[in-house]
């Protein structure tokens, strides 16, 4: 039961953690579905925390979920290369810094993690003191951190009031993450997919170019 929870920032370099009531009402982002011809996104890690094999495959098992939800397919890489048949996807890369190394980069109190450009850095730390607080799983919690700073990798630095790509990971966040439904918007899945498609057309244009 969450209790006068203390407010998280996804981002560093923004904002400063606040107290934050308890809300009980969640905001259900409506799911969607992924087709046969679902864009792919590669997404290659890096963890430096050296956390358990079963917790890092729940946190994956997570991100992919939420993508999948709207209408993309995640490929795991333990780095970004074309994937076979030839066709190249564009690459997020994840990487999972414990506190001696989060504490290297600039951040706002309470962040978890931050991202600039196609590199999503996330403090494993940070993100278990978060979800001790909150009383959460913690591999699904740090693949709710990792799923908002790939989505900035997708739709730019901006934020939404709610919804996962929130500044804020808060009691009605992790409310609604218990039922699965802090996700991307319907409007943010369409710019995702639509972005992805016109990247890997671009990708794939200029491997053939190569040849």
């Amino acid at each position: 039961m969450l209790r006068n929870l203390t407010q998280y920032v996804w981002a560093c370099g923004r904002g400063v953690a606040v107290p934050l009531a308890f809300i009980s009402a969640c905001l259900p982002a409506p799911a969607v579905q992924a087709a046969n011809t679902s864009p792919r996104l590669v997404i290659a890690i890096r963890d430096y925390a050296n956390l358990p094999p079963k917790a890092l495959d729940v946190a994956k098992a997570q991100v992919s979920k939420i993508f999948e939800k709207a209408g993309v397919t995640v490929q795991w890489s333990e780095f970004a290369a074309p994937a076979a048949g030839g066709e190249v996807w564009p690459a997020a890369w994840v990487k999972l810094l414990p506190d001696s190394m989060a504490r290297r980069l600039r951040r706002s109190q309470g962040a978890l993690g931050c991202s600039a450009g196609d590199q999503a850095y996330i403090f494993t730390d940070d993100v278990l003191a978060a979800a001790v607080h909150a009383e959460i799983n913690y591999a699904m919690t740090l693949g709710q951190v990792m799923a908002h700073e790939i989505g900035h990798f997708l739709l730019g630095q901006n934020h939404e009031p709610t919804g996962i790509m929130s500044p804020y990971l808060g009691s009605s966040e992790f409310q609604e993450m218990r039922t699965g439904h802090l996700l991307f918007h319907d409007r943010q899945a369409k710019k995702i997919r639509e972005r992805l498609r016109t990247q890997q057309a671009a990708a794939t244009s200029a491997l053939v170019a190569q040849r």
